[in-house]
């Protein structure tokens, strides 16, 4: 759905992707994101097309300071700002993307499904604001099975080669590089 959100224009020109990745009080960033990161690169990959790494700050074994990475899309009309941020120090799992537009922005992830819609400012004249959306089409999600689906849909493309992939062995080696290149440019802060 957010995909078809992006490609509608409904909410405008995708200006960036905030992404977030927590899985713990103590765990390094490297750890984490060759754990879950190759999904959550994937992920962005696939909302917002290719992306490169510009900047990383952090140290990705440090247990205890903010690790970032920032890049840009390529092959876009707009370039995008991507962003991951995977520091340690939360006692929770966030998983979860912040996707903005010239008109708009989406919050999704773990639990998360957030839509605000930029509208005339009751705050402040000639300006606007985000509000939420409230009509139908932007009711709170319901359960997905994101990843149980994924799950069936791997096992039926291997037992019947002739279903198409939705997720390329080429999509991920992608996220590998992305992962290999965020890892390479790590810095001191």
């Amino acid at each position: 759905m957010l995909r078809s959100i992006i490609e509608s224009g409904e909410l405008g020109t995708l200006k960036a992707v905030h992404s977030r990745l927590y899985m713990g009080q103590a765990k390094p960033p490297a750890q984490v994101l060759w754990h879950d990161g190759t999904h959550l690169v994937d992920i962005i990959t696939f909302l917002a097309g290719p992306w490169d790494i510009t900047t990383v700050q952090g140290d990705p074994d440090d247990t205890e300071n903010p690790f970032i990475a920032l890049g840009k899309t390529r092959d876009r009309k707009e370039t995008a700002l991507v962003t991951l941020d995977c520091s340690p120090g939360r006692d929770f799992l966030g998983f979860e993307l912040d996707v903005e537009f010239s008109s708009g922005r989406i919050r999704a992830g773990n639990g998360i499904w957030d839509v605000w819609r930029s509208e005339p400012s009751p705050w402040y004249e000639s300006f606007r604001s985000l509000r939420p959306a409230r009509d139908r089409h932007w009711r709170k999600m319901r359960k997905t099975g994101y990843f149980a689906n994924m799950m069936a849909h791997a096992v039926a493309c291997f037992r019947n080669p002739s279903v198409p992939a939705e997720s390329s062995f080429r999509d991920g080696c992608t996220a590998l590089e992305i992962l290999d290149a965020i890892l390479a440019k790590r810095t001191k802060i």
